[in-house]
């Protein structure tokens, strides 16, 4: 459980900075 938690935040944040690395 813990596991899927880091993965789905990993996912989250890689997503910010590719999000914010684009502007």
């Amino acid at each position: 459980m813990q596991k899927l938690l880091f993965d789905m935040f990993k996912k989250g944040l890689d997503g910010l900075l590719s999000m914010l690395s684009a502007c």
